[in-house]
């Protein structure tokens, strides 16, 4: 994706090569409000609400009962940022915006990897509320709110970065 200009100290977008292990969005029945935002050249800021709210636990990635017995301690933002793809390390995980630009760019076009066909889904660092999260369908571009603690396999990671 190409901004057209540099702002906040970024023009392009471009995604991971593959599919990251799944996880789940994050801990279930939990406001991260700052992590609510749909736009492009936002994916990043809610990544790192989103890490700095499970970081703010003793051990959640170890303990996930710590939020909620329903939580394993996989976050998908997490799996993201932790990428490290050649040089880059620079990852997170998409806006709800940034998802569909994934799948009207690339996808559609038969670019990036992605699963071909059946039903899957994607999940963006956008909340909804406490217990959802947006994720994108890839067969209809259609996108919902599931519950954060999904993983069910039908729900993937696209990590991207902007540059």
């Amino acid at each position: 994706y190409d901004a057209g200009n540099y702002d906040n100290g970024w023009r392009y977008i471009e995604s991971a090569p593959e599919d990251l292990p799944e996880a789940e969005w994050g801990c279930f029945n939990s406001p991260i409000e700052d992590a609510r935002n749909i736009s492009v050249g936002s994916g990043y800021d809610n990544s790192v609400a989103i890490l700095e709210y499970h970081d703010s636990f003793d051990d959640f990635y170890n303990d996930p009962a710590e939020c909620s017995e329903m939580s394993n301690g996989t976050v998908a933002a997490k799996a993201c940022m932790d990428l490290v793809v050649g040089s880059f390390d620079d990852w997170h995980l998409p806006s709800e915006a940034e998802v569909l630009l994934m799948h009207e760019v690339l996808h559609l076009n038969g670019l990036g990897n992605f699963i071909a066909d059946g039903y899957i889904l994607y999940w963006s660092s956008t909340e909804h509320d406490d217990n959802t999260a947006t994720a994108i369908d890839f067969e209809t571009g259609d996108w919902g709110w599931l519950p954060k603690q999904v993983t069910s396999g039908l729900i993937s990671i696209r990590a991207v970065r902007y540059f």
